[in-house]
């Protein structure tokens, strides 16, 4: 996969959904509910980004060919609305998608996400996303766009 181009914006929209459960305690009765969160990031690869460079369904690492933003060795974290890391994952690499466009897809899963907050956001590094009631994070209604420049 070749880099040596750079565009001037990268992009990241997160499509969030959240699976609410118990988590495994010793039946005691303060035992913490949580939930599974599978994020969905999307990294633009710019215009200039070929087919043979970055093939429908070839793996890809960041965005804006993924020279400013590599994000195979990032954490993505979940905030509750004290700003505390209440889940966290890697985001790993992603899939090339060509619609007709070429973007970088995600698909990363945070288990154990402690809920409990009324609102919740989506952190790569000093990215943020807007805040989402739980509610729209369970139905999978959230998603943020990001601009890195």
């Amino acid at each position: 996969m070749k880099t040596g181009a750079t565009a001037s914006a990268v992009t990241i929209l997160a499509i969030v959904s959240l699976s609410a459960c118990s988590a495994s305690g010793d039946g005691s009765s303060n035992a913490t509910n949580s939930f599974s969160a599978t994020v969905q990031l999307k990294a633009n690869l710019g215009p200039s980004a070929s087919v043979s460079d970055f093939p429908n369904g070839g793996q890809c690492y960041g965005g804006d060919l993924a020279e400013n933003l590599d994000l195979r060795k990032k954490q993505m974290q979940i905030l509750n609305s004290k700003n505390e890391i209440v889940g966290a994952a890697a985001i790993g690499t992603g899939t090339v998608h060509r619609d007709p466009d070429p973007w970088c897809g995600f698909k990363v899963t945070v288990s154990d996400v402690t809920a409990g907050s009324k609102l919740y956001t989506v952190k790569i590094d000093d990215m943020v996303s807007d805040a989402f009631t739980a509610d729209q994070l369970k139905s999978g209604e959230a998603s943020f766009e990001v601009y890195q420049r």
